[in-house]
């Protein structure tokens, strides 16, 4: 069984469930009701079943929670999973280790304190990047790469042109996605991105240049929603990759953008490991607060060649890494025995993808 909550879990899990799916392998998403979600679920012909419906206030989640618990314990009785892939998520934890079902939790995020706090000690296998800054504990395996690359690693995407079709350009039109988050995940409590007049000085900006399109968690003021993307989901990345610029709020579509060779500035007062490696790497301009970004963005603007330098670096940083599809899809069809495996051979995930 693999729990998703965020668009960015369902594109992690979707290649390694398609590969255990094709060697016989019974496989259940579970999902919050978060319309995202279950569009990319059906777009790829994902089996899923709805966990419960998606909170924004943290109160109501709160009293959510022995509805939300009673639920997914039906669906694992149900379902009777050998193993739970998940993002560290209570319910999923929690039940894993009542009803002795192994937990394989991944986790990209350092500052979820409370969230690795009540989860961290009910999963069996906790898996990161080499470049989380934290460690946890027994059983914490580590891989040399990144979890955006589970789906857009080159052996499993290619950018398709046609997106310039759906998003009703001519082709080769330069554009930049700007990304606006929601700030209402629990982790999003007191931080900061960029305010409505950034925003609007970046969109100005911008499309004196280039045409701009917008992907935003929370309602867009009027003035924006000429710019909204309208195209189907699951097509996000095409347009990712041929885009000019991406600047953005969240996280995960910064290391997207970032690994498709766009560069990408990221501004956030929250950062990660893996933020950090693709700074030092040159794809990604990293900012804790507004300061700075337009100064950037103007720069990037005229700077001549910098898409092809940036995948140029982009190919440099990908070929150190290591494509972990392959390698999660054996450890869990091999599992427990490829535990005590790894345990002996760490070396195997973190060498460089040509040695693979």
């Amino acid at each position: 069984m693999i729990e998703t909550g965020h668009p960015g879990q369902v594109h992690q899990f979707r290649h390694i469930a398609v590969q255990l799916i094709s060697r016989g392998h019974q496989v259940l998403f579970v999902t919050r009701s978060k319309p995202l979600c279950i569009e990319l679920l059906k777009a790829f012909n994902l089996p899923y079943t709805v966990l419960a419906e998606q909170r924004r206030d943290i109160l109501t989640k709160l009293l959510q929670l022995p509805r939300l618990y009673l639920r997914y314990l039906m669906i694992l009785i149900r379902f009777k999973p050998s193993l739970i892939l998940n993002r560290f998520t209570p319910q999923g934890c929690h039940l894993g280790w009542l009803l002795r079902i192994p937990v394989i939790g991944f986790t990209d995020s350092e500052h979820t304190r409370l969230m690795d706090a009540i989860t961290v000690p009910f999963t069996k296998v906790k898996i990161t990047a080499l470049s989380y800054w934290k460690d946890l504990g027994y059983n914490h395996l580590r891989y040399n790469g990144n979890i955006e690359l589970f789906y857009l690693h080159p052996n499993h995407f290619t950018p398709d042109p046609s997106i310039y079709r759906l998003m009703g350009i001519a082709p080769d039109t330069p554009f930049a996605i700007l990304r606006f988050v929601s700030w209402d995940a629990y982790h999003d409590l007191g931080q900061q991105g960029l305010n409505l007049s950034d925003k609007q000085e970046l969109v100005a900006m911008l499309a004196s240049g280039m045409r701009v399109f917008i992907t935003s968690e929370s309602p867009l003021p009027p003035e924006f929603e000429p710019y909204r993307i309208s195209f189907p989901p699951e097509k996000i990345h095409d347009a990712l990759a041929f885009a000019q610029l991406y600047i953005g709020e969240g996280a995960t579509m910064a290391s997207e953008a970032a690994l498709l060779g766009t560069p990408a500035i990221y501004v956030n007062s929250l950062t990660a490991g893996s933020i950090e490696d693709a700074a030092e790497a040159g794809l990604i301009r990293s900012f804790r607060n507004r300061n700075g970004v337009a100064e950037a963005v103007r720069e990037w603007m005229q700077m001549p060649g910098l898409k092809e330098k940036h995948l140029r670096l982009r190919d440099d940083y990908i070929r150190q890494k290591v494509d972990m599809v392959p390698q999660i899809t054996r450890f869990v069809e091999m599992f427990p025995e490829s535990l005590a495996f790894l345990q002996q051979n760490p070396h195997l995930w973190q060498t460089n993808s040509t040695d693979q």
